[in-house]
């Protein structure tokens, strides 16, 4: 089970980018890691288990939009904020279409819209795992004291 840290993976192969939005997260109470190789993000995902990775589109070797593919394969409830500088209506399209909770533009003047992002993430995400909870303790007839057939009727 995920841990209910409020730590941010933030992709994008420009170092000033990545310190800039820490900036703004860190004064909202997140914590920030930063990663600059696209290479490197799956196995850091895996290693420290984030739900909310803010997600470059346009980095070398490997583009966003492919990594969106490989970070949602690996895990579908991590939730990718892609924060780019492309403003076209097909990539944002195929963004969103891959699973990319949301799409914002760099540069920005206000830090707002993408802290109320972050935040409805980490609410959607804190929702599942309540409502994966509820389901395992319903599944426990021992617990509840009812039979398994009477939990299927409870509502």
């Amino acid at each position: 089970m995920l841990s209910n840290r409020r730590t941010i993976l933030h992709v994008d192969d420009e170092p000033l980018i990545t310190k800039l939005v820490a900036r703004h997260l860190e004064k909202a109470s997140y914590e920030v890691d930063a990663l600059h190789d696209p290479l490197e993000v799956l196995e850091k995902i895996e290693r420290e288990q984030y739900r909310v990775v803010l997600l470059d589109v346009e980095m070398p070797i490997k583009s966003g939009i492919i990594l969106l593919s490989e970070i949602k394969a690996l895990n579908c409830g991590i939730q990718v904020i892609m924060l780019s500088g492309i403003v076209t209506p097909t990539v944002v399209l195929e963004a969103l279409h891959l699973g990319a909770e949301a799409y914002h533009f760099k540069p920005f003047d206000d830090p707002q819209p993408l802290l109320d992002t972050i935040g409805a993430s980490f609410k959607k995400i804190d929702r599942w795992w309540n409502a994966f909870r509820d389901l395992a303790q319903r599944s426990q007839p021992e617990k509840s004291g009812k039979p398994l057939a009477d939990l299927a009727t409870v509502s």
